[in-house]
């Protein structure tokens, strides 16, 4: 807030910024690094233009080579350096939204353990605002885990009808405009028992997350990019085949061969590719 009010005082708050690192910076395995801080001037976010103040922490160092010319010879030096592509850690505070605490856009490449959190909790604390994106993003990692973490377990919900939960999530997600709670449970979870055991796991999830997800928004298009990432439709068989199902469930059929002790899947078709 002082360097937007006035940009004199840069150093001096740089200073401080870099104080406050250090003594955020308490775990063994953090690493040391230049720390660079940087205010720029005419910043595009989401349509309005606004000033920001970036914060850069580089912690690794990538060697290059610089060639030279020395008459009829070329010579060739060894040189540390920064690569610009390898972004370790940043953020950029962009001056708007001050009364709810700066709109920022935050990113650490290089660690991923529970010690790494210092960049984005101790250090910057921030939290993600509960935009369209954050709700979107939110739900379809609720249904991913839902599947991952109960339906998985559910004998009595066999693995097609869990890949076709996956796949109608997507699909709702990528060809919605809106979310609805109560649509999404008719016509994508559609059985009433599975229904309350995904209502309980939301409650449980929203709980130990400290998320809040609300029962209606609008679908963020980026959001909901993800999902094909996130969803996987595949069933895993031994060790020796991978069942794709994108759609069609009921041309899958499932069974047992009392005779061979072995399970099998019927898969009907129109026409092979």
């Amino acid at each position: 807030q002082r360097i937007f009010a006035n940009t004199d005082v840069l150093l001096e708050q740089s200073q401080n910024i870099a104080k406050h690192l250090f003594n955020s910076s308490n775990h063994p395995n953090i690493k040391e690094g230049e720390l660079y801080v940087v205010l720029l001037t005419d910043c595009v976010i989401e349509g309005e233009l606004v000033d920001a103040l970036g914060i850069f922490k580089s912690e690794n160092k990538d060697t290059f080579l610089k060639v030279y010319q020395q008459s009829d010879t070329f010579g060739l030096e060894q040189h540390q350096g920064i690569n610009i592509r390898k972004l370790d850690k940043g953020c950029l505070i962009f001056n708007t939204e001050q009364d709810f605490g700066y709109k920022v856009v935050a990113i650490d490449n290089t660690n991923k353990n529970d010690e790494a959190r210092y960049w984005k909790d101790a250090f910057l604390g921030v939290k993600p605002r509960e935009d369209d994106f954050y709700q979107t993003s939110g739900h379809i990692n609720l249904c991913r885990d839902f599947v991952k973490d109960i339906l998985v377990n559910d004998t009595t919900i066999d693995k097609t009808e869990q890949v076709a939960i996956l796949n109608k999530t997507r699909d709702y997600f990528a060809k919605s405009d809106t979310y609805s709670q109560d649509d999404f449970e008719e016509n994508i979870i559609s059985k009433p028992e599975i229904v309350e055991q995904y209502r309980e796991y939301k409650d449980a999830y929203q709980a130990e997350m400290g998320c809040n997800l609300k029962d209606s928004f609008t679908i963020s298009v980026d959001a909901a990019k993800q999902a094909k990432k996130v969803f996987k439709s595949v069933i895993k068989l031994d060790k020796n085949f991978h069942l794709y199902i994108h759609g069609g469930r009921d041309r899958v059929e499932k069974g047992f061969d009392h005779e061979k002790g072995l399970g099998y899947y019927k898969l009907f078709f129109d026409a092979e590719a």
